[in-house]
């Protein structure tokens, strides 16, 4: 089996708040009084592309061997070699051979008729980390104080700092089971 998917969003948002307005029938925001106005907008936007594909493999009706592979490409991550994240599990299954290494025990083999072994590695990626890690981000609106005498001036911070080197968040996951 092998298939693709991609994902994309696009989030606009728009607010604006103004209070004291000259009746409960005028409630739009050039109504309301114009020292109370407030406003603020943002916009994200991130794509996921993937690409899977698994395999199974039977030997001897005894035996299963499945394995799954994940291609997967995110905008959330920048630098060079980090966008891209490569993602399987593999797992396998087979009984008779235990069943025939214990089989030649009599009291075994008169209280267990099937005995099975299976396993399972995989390694899961992560990309939920934000938008825009690998950027900084300035917030405009902070007012400084500045000169000699000190005035207000129009200022900005930087919001968060950036990591261009950011990538996927990998776990690794290992099972064993014993079906008896």
């Amino acid at each position: 089996m092998a298939g693709t998917s991609v994902e994309q969003s696009n989030n606009k948002g728009l607010e604006g708040y103004r209070n004291t307005f000259p009746n409960n029938y005028l409630y739009e925001l050039g109504s309301g009084d114009k020292s109370t106005a407030t406003n603020d907008s943002s916009l994200e936007e991130y794509a996921l592309l993937s690409f899977f594909g698994r395999i199974n493999y039977a030997w001897k009706d005894r035996y299963l061997l499945e394995a799954n592979l994940r291609y997967d490409g995110s905008s959330r991550f920048f630098a060079d070699g980090h966008r891209w994240g490569t993602f399987s599990r593999q797992f396998l299954q087979g009984g008779e051979f235990l069943r025939r290494i214990f089989g030649r025990m009599r009291q075994f083999s008169a209280v267990v008729d099937n005995l099975k072994l299976r396993a399972s590695y995989g390694v899961l990626g992560n990309q939920n980390i934000g938008v825009y890690p690998y950027q900084q981000i300035y917030e405009l609106g902070h007012d400084y104080p500045f000169g000699n005498p000190a005035t207000l001036q129009s200022g900005a911070y930087m919001k968060t700092y950036n990591n261009p080197e950011i990538t996927w968040e990998k776990t690794a996951i290992t099972d064993i089971g014993l079906d008896f």
